[in-house]
């Protein structure tokens, strides 16, 4: 067991984590990680349980996360991560429980869809994504105005 929970870690996740082949649960929730989730953590073959979430991680999902065949409950709620969920998280079948709410994701396909659907705590994880703005698709900011300001 690897737990550090609230103790304000700072930095990233090290590619050393993927050599703690032994790990069954990874705790690092509510701290002020970033960076990306390194693909060494696909390493852990053996883990159950990832808490990664309440930081400020970044970047994609690492494909490798599909590696993790006996994990149980995956937790990477309320980071900054972004771009398409990729099919390697069908991998996870002894999956029991899943939480990918407050971050930049989306998927495409169908299938992928319906397995995060039926594994994310309270079913919904897409309506619970913030919306990525860059440049490119950034919108002009429109103040509106309050009615109130008005009727006196």
């Amino acid at each position: 067991m690897f737990y550090c929970r609230s103790n304000k870690l700072s930095s990233s996740i090290p590619p050393e984590i993927g050599k703690l082949v032994n790990l069954e649960d990874v705790t690092l929730r509510d701290n002020n990680l970033s960076g990306k989730i390194p693909p060494e953590i696909g390493k852990l073959i053996k883990l159950m349980y990832l808490y990664l979430y309440g930081n400020e991680l970044s970047g994609k999902i690492p494909s490798e996360i599909g590696n993790l065949i006996n994990l149980r409950e995956l937790y990477l709620n309320d980071n900054e991560l972004i771009d398409a969920i990729l099919k390697s998280l069908l991998n996870l079948q002894k999956l029991t429980a899943l939480n990918i709410r407050h971050n930049h994701l989306y998927t495409n396909d169908a299938e992928l869809r319906n397995f995060l659907s039926s594994k994310q705590i309270g079913g919904d994880w897409e309506n619970f994504q913030t919306p990525y703005f860059t440049e490119k698709n950034a919108k002009p900011w429109i103040p509106l105005l309050l009615l109130d300001d008005y009727v006196r």
